[in-house]
């Protein structure tokens, strides 16, 4: 056996091994497919298996089974730019509402190119000349000729990966350290499969051996070491700006010659300045620029509460450190005390009103000058009324009326007696 073949043996095996590599990381995105991001993730790991088996398949076909393998192969060449955009959207969280219409637009273009090469023989629209040969023990595309769309066919793939890879690092950039190696891995894993297939439209790449089961095997290596060394598909970092603005309480943060180097949404709204317009002016203008209780603020952060547009904060300064004592600057906090404030308000007014109902309540409970024959109460202004109409007016008591025994028997004394002679 020649050392070439020796090679494509090797080539073959290693496209096999990658092969179940990509299987298995699409089983495994299966298994966390409640989580979109999973769903997305078996869905890049399973067009990866697929556009790998293809080119196996090809490679073990005969030359006059190449055009129908090469077709299959370009099935999956259209759709994995689209499952890896879907992927870059669903991780970084950047994926809008209406996922199915913005899935369903972005495969429009493949769709229209699958559509065309299956149906192209005569046209030649993306292929117009195809050979294939078999060197030693496989079977590859010798020469081709391509035709006037296949230029934008191939410029929208990368369009599609290369905004996946702007996507990450973005996102990488804006998060917290447990998203850096993971957009770095992501971004390698998608530019890899680039550079295999730039190689081989170059025609840089070793004859009868496709360079894309490789790259793809150092795509599914670099996915496969963030799943299990950071837990990519349980532990999602959240942007550090999607944090910071859903704290409510306002948060802003300057250097040690006290400028504004960061600070959140609802800060920004208190000041009434947007983020970046804030960055590197002196947080002392800014406070001064609002007036009232802020000015004061500007000049003292130790003062324990301040109001702004009508709202209580507690204050606390942080002072940061730069490390062996040398300061770095200062956080400042404004934790939001207006329900409390209000709160408390409210249970003083109420203590108020209950204060004020009870000394109601006791001035029945003095003295109180009754007429000796009417039983007249003589009320504060010196009139004298009647009991009942004194008790109605002057305590919450509702009065009724009706007769006791004894004036019953002195007033109406044969009623008296029947009514004894009924009981």
């Amino acid at each position: 056996m020649t050392p070439q073949v020796d090679l494509q043996v090797l080539y073959l095996l290693a496209t096999i091994v990658t092969l179940f590599g990509l299987a298995a990381m699409a089983g495994f995105g299966l298994h966390a497919r409640r989580q979109a991001v999973g769903r997305a993730f078996a869905a890049v790991s399973a067009m990866s298996a697929c556009w790998t088996a293809s080119i196996v398949l090809l490679a073990l076909s005969t030359p006059a089974a190449g055009p129908f393998w090469l077709n299959v192969k370009y099935a999956f060449i259209s759709f994995t730019p689209v499952t890896v955009a879907w992927f870059a959207l669903e991780f970084t969280g950047w994926m809008p509402r209406r996922r199915a219409w913005l899935l369903a637009a972005i495969s429009v273009v493949p769709a229209l190119r699958l559509a065309i090469l299956w149906t192209d023989a005569s046209r030649g629209w993306l292929l117009r000349e195809t050979v294939f040969e078999r060197t030693g023990t496989l079977t590859h595309l010798a020469q081709v000729t391509y035709g006037p769309l296949h230029p934008y066919a191939i410029g929208y793939n990368y369009l599609l990966i290369i905004g996946s890879i702007v996507m990450v690092l973005m996102w990488a950039a804006r998060t917290g350290p447990l998203a850096r190696p993971q957009g770095l891995a992501l971004a390698g894993a998608a530019i890899a499969p680039v550079v295999a297939n730039t190689m081989a439209l170059l025609g840089a790449a070793p004859p009868a051996i496709d360079p894309m089961p490789l790259a793809l095997a150092v795509t599914g290596g670099l996915i496969g070491w963030t799943v299990l060394r950071h837990r990519m598909l349980e532990l999602t970092p959240i942007a550090r700006d999607i944090l910071l603005d859903a704290i409510e309480d306002g948060m802003l943060a300057t250097d040690a010659h006290g400028r504004v180097i960061d600070m959140n949404r609802t800060m920004s709204g208190l000041l009434g300045v947007p983020v970046a317009d804030a960055l590197g002016r002196p947080a002392s203008a800014l406070f001064a620029a609002v007036g009232g209780e802020a000015a004061g603020l500007a000049a003292d952060q130790s003062a324990p509460f301040v109001t702004l547009q009508a709202r209580h904060f507690a204050v606390r300064s942080v002072p940061l450190d730069a490390g062996h004592g040398v300061p770095a600057g200062s956080l400042l906090l404004l934790h939001d005390l207006t329900a409390r404030v209000r709160m408390e308000d409210e249970r003083e007014l109420l203590i108020t009103e209950l204060r004020h109902a009870l000394a109601q309540v006791r001035t029945l409970s003095g003295m109180l000058p009754v007429c000796a024959s009417c039983k007249c109460i003589r009320d504060g202004e010196g009139s004298w009324r009647p009991a009942d109409e004194y008790l109605r007016d002057n305590s919450d008591a509702t009065v009724s009326h009706g007769m006791c025994p004894d004036c019953t028997q002195r007033l109406y004394p044969a009623a008296y007696r029947e009514a004894q002679r009924a009981d």
